[in-house]
């Protein structure tokens, strides 16, 4: 790959050295929040790149990770019926799927926040890694003690 070879709505993808390639949820002025189109994308992209690559980053434009659902595509959700509900969902769910069956490691990049929905994308990858400015909270009805709730690779 010596540039994408296809263009995505909301997505981007560069290739920094041979071999290694950034998808980049690319919707910043939604904190790339997903959409049934982000979810097509993924899926492609990912099948597309599967046997040409050593490794893909997953990271997210802007200052946010990723958002979950946009929830402005919401509204067509009530009419969808269950049928077209279960379709939603499995649509979404192939897509993370497509991500984690690769044959090469998926690292997530997560370099802001990954809020609700926005956490599956990152399940699909073999290696989750924040910036040492990022820490994960959790609840102060936690009954773990403070060491280790605090976020740990691995």
């Amino acid at each position: 790959m010596t540039g994408p070879t296809t263009s995505y709505e909301t997505l981007t993808l560069d290739e920094p050295r041979p071999g290694v390639v950034v998808i980049t949820l690319n919707r910043p002025e939604r904190r790339n929040a997903m959409t049934t189109t982000m979810f097509g994308e993924l899926e492609h992209a990912a099948e597309a790149l599967e046997d040409d690559h050593r490794v893909v980053i997953l990271t997210g434009a802007g200052t946010a990770f990723c958002a979950g659902y946009d929830l402005a595509d919401a509204d067509e959700l009530a009419g969808l019926g269950a049928l077209g509900m279960l379709d939603q969902q499995e649509h979404a769910a192939r897509a993370v799927l497509a991500i984690r069956s690769m044959r090469v490691p998926v690292i997530a990049a997560v370099t802001a926040a990954a809020a609700g929905g926005g956490m599956p994308p990152t399940s699909g990858s073999r290696r989750t890694r924040p910036p040492s400015t990022c820490r994960r909270r959790s609840s102060s009805r936690s009954r773990q003690p403070a060491r280790l709730r605090q976020w740990r690779p691995g």
